[in-house]
């Protein structure tokens, strides 16, 4: 019995490892992952790949259910200097993959329930310009290490 217990404990972590939500039009997103910040009071960083389905969307917004504010970032050089720059839409071409990841693309979340600690997942929502909504869960990461200190204490607006 307690065997059984394991290998299905092991099977729906596996599962989960690789988690891919799938909206109606066919927009995948998978390796969902959300940041803390070394800071308690800055920013969390979400991280994400999108796959474009059937037809070419337009995501307009990412909230999440817990926390207080979410901003899509994208981390942009102008004239020598590294910046980040608000994403108001975002196009998402049909089959094409765009990826949100540290030094590009990615979800910026203010002040997270504390709750989430105890699940260990943070929801977010993807809301499309035709109204459709994916909702996923990624999986909540401990702040970043060294090397990427700096990109959290920039997040800090």
């Amino acid at each position: 019995m307690r065997k059984i217990a394991i290998v299905s404990a092991v099977t729906a972590m596996l599962m989960m490892a690789g988690c891919t939500d799938k909206s109606p039009s066919g927009i995948t997103v998978s390796d969902a992952v959300v940041r803390q910040n070394a800071a308690a009071d800055g920013p969390a960083a979400g991280y994400m790949t999108l796959t474009g389905g059937g037809q070419d969307m337009v995501l307009v917004s990412i909230s999440s259910p817990v926390a207080q504010r979410t901003e899509m970032h994208d981390v942009i050089r102008v004239d020598g200097v590294t910046e980040m720059k608000e994403i108001r839409s975002l196009q998402i071409p049909a089959g094409k993959v765009v990826a949100f990841r540290p030094g590009g693309k990615h979800i910026m979340l203010w002040t997270l329930n504390p709750r989430v600690q105890q699940s260990g997942e943070v929801a977010l929502v993807l809301t499309f310009a035709n109204g459709e909504e994916v909702v996923t869960k990624a999986k909540l990461e401990a702040p970043a290490a060294a090397a990427d200190a700096g990109h959290n204490a920039h997040m800090q607006h």
